[in-house]
């Protein structure tokens, strides 16, 4: 069974595994990306909560995905990003991790993910973005949490992997991180 396949199970599930993220769609608005993620992160992102601090770093984040979503444009230095792992010598990208980075207000949160295929996002977990600068581990338990989490739910299938952003996604899309 190919991956896609089994990720359309996962969202059609009872209880869900997964769940698309669809951001308000106007006039001739149309889906050209996917974002899926964990049933927990769709909540944190959907749910109202009261405050108006957290409504507000939501339903920018709920915009910043709904760019994505809607195909505007994206790039790879302040959008997202991938995920360096420093524990390996020289640094590292290929575990293919993600990092979707919604600059709104206080606090700042990274959604971390990957690829299933070009064009669809599996968001799998977030991090406050003072929390991960804390300590350069945080950085790795979110690399690690990715891959643990793709591995129970796709096995030894392979993530989505290129060498440059158009490997990922269509365009409009500007490629500008030269790590990589």
């Amino acid at each position: 069974m190919s991956t896609l396949t089994t990720l359309l199970g996962y969202e059609t599930g009872q209880p869900p595994k997964l769940v698309r993220f669809v951001p308000r769609l106007r006039g001739s608005e149309k889906q050209r990306r996917m974002l899926t993620m964990t049933p927990d992160l769709h909540d944190w992102i959907t749910k109202p909560v009261k405050g108006a601090a957290l409504s507000h770093i939501k339903a920018n984040a709920r915009v910043h995905f709904g760019q994505f979503v809607k195909g505007g444009p994206i790039d790879d230095c302040r959008f997202m990003k991938r995920v360096e792992d420093r524990r390996l010598n020289p640094p590292d990208f290929s575990h293919e991790v993600w990092s979707i980075s919604p600059r709104f207000g206080e606090p700042q949160y990274r959604f971390f993910g990957t690829f299933v295929t070009r064009d669809w996002f599996l968001a799998i977990s977030k991090q406050d973005r003072t929390r991960l600068d804390e300590h350069q581990n945080r950085w790795h338990d979110e690399i690690d949490k990715v891959l643990r989490t793709w591995k129970s739910l796709f096995g030894a299938s392979l993530r989505l992997s290129g060498n440059s952003l158009f490997d990922y996604v269509t365009m409009p899309a500007e490629h500008c991180d030269d790590r990589w």
